[in-house]
């Protein structure tokens, strides 16, 4: 009955009833070489507890979709499964946690694009709760002879997941104690680690912009030929509108020497620190106490962009902000990272007497998962 009722779900979706059964029975995150046959020593050399290592936990994964194997298909996931790694020699013990697991896919964003602010932001349209919380069992697992080691930790869902193919996968693992005290335990689960961040670009700020400015933040990830600049600009008000001036140089603009004094134009105490050759509108700034502008940037892949400084500076128009009627913000310079494939996998994570809804810790890793129909 159950599987007469996924076929009609998969069906209503417009997708071939034989469809998930070619996604494969299997599927390994995440993808990369060396993770089939790899028994890594990440999480036992990392301060990092991934989802056997402390309770109570909330432990977020985020997996590329690109990554599948099969990228036009679909899956029914009914399992989902860790294996141990090799930080230790010995004997990882046997321990029960209380577990729950909710999977979403749909609207999930790239790892490298995952809210660090809020567990929810990343949670797709179809969250589900797939492993109702329930007491699970961690089982004992000794060091192999010989790598990679036997997926052991099998989480049997309650719920089977649809994953379409190219979609990114997120699994939200709450953890639990029957005591509800903190406990930790050496099982230490196989993961991998990526150095994706090790090739994003820097930022340096340099001026400021009016005397009731506001700063601007931004965050350079690699030329991976999918990851944004992401520029953020608390305005200091609300429903503004928001603009981002990009440049290539900060000593001077047609002519005149920067940073140029607005004043005379009507804009009392504002400079201008960039020679803009870009303008970028943010829509209007937000509703909260910061007024935050975001500006998202797609940047290409392509090496002659490598280690290229410009310089960038945001405005906003305030009727209340003299004749000009705008305020500009302070300036940063901008350079590029290198080269990059894209990131596969991120961990969001908290832990804690009772783990809130904000990540404490943010990290390129995530643990190696089978995912089987």
């Amino acid at each position: 009955m159950e599987k007469r009722i996924m076929l009609l779900v998969l069906m209503g979706l417009g997708i071939s009833t034989n469809l998930w059964a070619q996604g494969g029975k299997s599927q390994v995150l995440p993808a990369g070489g060396g993770i089939q046959g790899s028994l890594e020593k990440t999480e036992g050399n990392s301060s990092l507890f991934l989802p056997a290592g402390r309770s109570p936990a909330r432990v977020q994964l985020i997996y590329r979709g690109r990554d599948l194997n099969f990228p036009k298909k679909a899956m029914i996931i009914r399992s989902l499964s860790f294996r141990r790694d090799g930080s230790k020699p010995g004997v990882f013990p046997a321990h029960t946690w209380k577990v729950g697991l909710v999977l979403s896919s749909d609207g999930v964003p790239l790892p490298s694009e995952s809210s660090k602010d809020a567990f929810l932001a990343n949670h797709g349209k179809d969250a589900k709760v797939v492993f109702t919380p329930k007491s699970f069992q961690w089982p004992q697992a000794p060091l192999p002879a010989k790598a990679p080691a036997f997926f052991a930790a099998q989480l049997k869902l309650d719920h089977p997941f649809i994953l379409l193919g190219g979609r990114n996968l997120c699994i939200d693992i709450l953890n639990g104690t029957s005591t509800g005290k903190s406990q930790s335990s050496y099982w230490y689960v196989d993961a991998f680690t990526s150095k994706w961040a090790q090739l994003s670009g820097s930022t340096k700020n340099f001026g400021r912009g009016c005397s009731f400015g506001f700063q601007l933040r931004a965050s350079l990830p690699p030329l991976d030929g999918e990851s944004k600049i992401h520029a953020t600009a608390w305005t200091r008000g609300k429903g503004l509108f928001s603009f981002l001036m990009l440049g290539e140089s900060r000593t001077s603009f047609m002519g005149l020497p920067l940073p140029l004094d607005l004043t005379s134009l009507g804009a009392k105490g504002c400079r201008l620190s960039i020679a803009p050759r870009f303008f970028l509108f943010g829509g209007k700034s937000g509703g909260d106490i910061r007024g935050t502008a975001v500006f998202r940037i797609p940047l290409p892949k392509l090496p002659s962009l490598a280690n290229i400084r410009i310089y960038a500076q945001p405005f906003v128009l305030d009727p209340g902000a003299g004749a000009l009627g705008l305020r500009t913000g302070s300036a940063q310079e901008w350079t590029f990272g290198k080269i990059s494939g894209p990131l596969p996998c991120r961990t969001l994570y908290d832990s804690g007497t009772k783990p809130g809804p904000v990540p404490k810790r943010v990290r390129d890793t995530a643990p190696v998962i089978l995912l089987k129909n």
